[in-house]
């Protein structure tokens, strides 16, 4: 990556290491039982690559101005060396049972510095990074 320099910033470049993306083995579920956990299973991606999984699911009662919505989420971080997580029933009975929540993997590789100088004096560091993810809608059960 390059950028040419502006009105008030040099020039600067670096790079990233990009692998294949992730794949999910088997793809995502559309229905994932909280109690029995969730073990995904993934191909690609560099070894150092972070991966996320984030969940959520929610219900809503009541409607017009009275209606209250309660939502859950999970975050857990991994590398895409580990080829597979689990996330725990522990976590997952945390979320409410609903008919459609959402269920997303990512990937990203380590970002990658660079410095450009300032037109007016001194330098600024900036970071290149790559993120890519497949979601889904699972009911949460």
């Amino acid at each position: 990556m390059k950028g040419a320099a502006g009105d008030d910033v040099g020039s600067f470049s670096t790079s990233l290491t990009l692998a294949s993306p992730l794949t999910i083995t088997g793809d995502l579920p559309a229905t994932i039982t909280r109690s029995a956990g969730l073990t995904l299973n993934w191909n690609g991606g560099n070894p150092s690559d972070m991966v996320e999984i984030i969940g959520n699911s929610g219900t809503t009662t009541g409607t017009g101005s009275s209606a209250v919505t309660n939502t859950s989420s999970f975050i857990c971080i991994t590398t895409a060396g580990q080829r597979t997580f689990t996330v725990p029933a522990s976590i997952l009975n945390q979320l409410p049972a609903t008919p459609t929540g959402f269920l997303i993997v990512a990937s990203g590789v380590t970002p990658a510095k660079f410095t450009a100088s300032w037109k007016a004096g001194g330098s600024i560091d900036g970071y290149f990074s790559s993120f890519l993810g497949i979601g889904s809608a699972p009911a949460y059960r």
